[in-house]
Parts: C-alpha cells; structure tokens; sequence
C-alpha cells in the first residue's frame, strides 16, 4: 500500500476517533495497512495532531495513541523516532503554535507514565537536539507539570528515581550555590525545572 494511502487511513481514524472512540473500527482500519509503515505514520502523524492540537482534542488524541501502542500498532522504534523528530521541530512550531510545548508535555507524560518511553532515554535526547538551556528546561519543567496534573500528584520523585542515569531535578533554589553544593556532593546531575515542590529537595536528602 502507497504511504499516501496509509496517511489517507491514520487521517480519517484519528478525525472519527475524535467524535466516536470506537476501538474496534480503529483495529479495523489499520489491520488494512501494512504494520512497518503503519507504525511510523501513526506515530508522526498523531504526535504532528498533538503539537497543533485544541486543549480539547488533546485527551481523545493521546487516548488513541495508547490505544495504538497497546495493540501494536506503533511501535518503539517509530515512537522514538518521531519523539525526536518532534524535539528537532519544537523551536520553529512555538512560533505558530504557542502551546507546543504544553501539548507535546501531556502527551510525553502520558507515554512516561504508562512506560511506552524510558524517562532516562527522553532526557538524553532533549538534551542532545535542546542544546540551548531555555528551551530544554521549558519542555522538562512542561512535562513534570502535565505528569503531575495528569497522576493527580504534587511532586516527581518517582518519574525522577525511575531514570537508569544518575538524574536530580529540582525547583529553583533561593540559594543556588548551597543547593549545587549538595548535587556536587552526592555526585547528582541536576538540571533545574520550575515549577516543581521543594519537597524533592527534601527526599533527595533522605535517599543520599
């Protein structure tokens, strides 16, 4: 099947999810596209739909993701790949769509939260395409703010400690020098996000 038509499939099933979510017919429909390419069309064209995507649209969006994910029907290796592909877009879709990162973070702390997407692994790869420290630090400080709202939680720890790497994230300190003074210390990696509670501070005290 020509990707035309494959993108012509994921177009009309993402369109009719988001007034009927009939798992069903969305099994239906890609059992008609081969699995390879089908995998890497969903992924880029439900991650494009969720950077651009009304506040709205957003919650139906990511549940097909998932649904897509559980079945199969894309994969980890496309998943990856359009993640980054979306990193390496971030900079030039903000200033067409304001809300990229807010969209992009629920949907990253979705995929985060159910394991779809190594924590570690997201991490390493913000930081290798967001070289400059704004535009890093606003999409890690937008996914623990959505993962927070979307676990009904007031702080990360957890999506912190779940990191393979040697990770430390924290709010803004008042006294930075003290603070980065304990990271050197316990040989912590920190990268300052906002708005995240003090109580990290707190547990990452206790754990070292």
């Amino acid at each position: 099947m020509p990707r035309k038509d494959v993108e012509r499939v994921v177009h009309s099933l993402s369109a009719e999810f988001l007034d009927v979510k009939d798992e069903a017919e969305v099994e239906a429909s890609m059992e008609q596209v081969p699995q390879d390419l089908g995998s890497e069309v969903a992924a880029n064209k439900l991650l494009g739909k969720l950077c651009e995507c009304k506040e709205s649209q957003r919650g139906s969006l990511i549940q097909l993701m998932l649904l897509l994910i559980d079945k199969n029907r894309i994969l980890e290796k496309d998943l990856r790949a359009q993640t980054q592909l979306v990193f390496e877009s971030l900079e030039d879709i903000v200033v067409d769509v304001p809300h990229v990162y807010e969209n992009f973070a629920f949907a990253m702390a979705v995929l985060l939260r159910t394991n779809a997407l190594d924590f570690a692994w997201f991490q390493a790869e913000a930081r290798s395409v967001l070289r400059e420290e704004q535009p890093f630090t606003r999409l890690l400080s937008a996914v623990f703010r959505a993962y927070d709202v979307d676990r009904l939680a007031p702080w990360s720890w957890d999506l912190v400690t779940s990191a393979k790497d040697v990770l430390f994230v924290a709010h803004r300190d008042k006294n930075p020098k003290a603070f980065m003074d304990f990271v050197e210390n316990h040989q912590l990696w920190a990268t300052y996000v906002e708005p995240l509670s003090a109580k990290i501070v707190e547990q990452a005290r206790l754990a070292h």
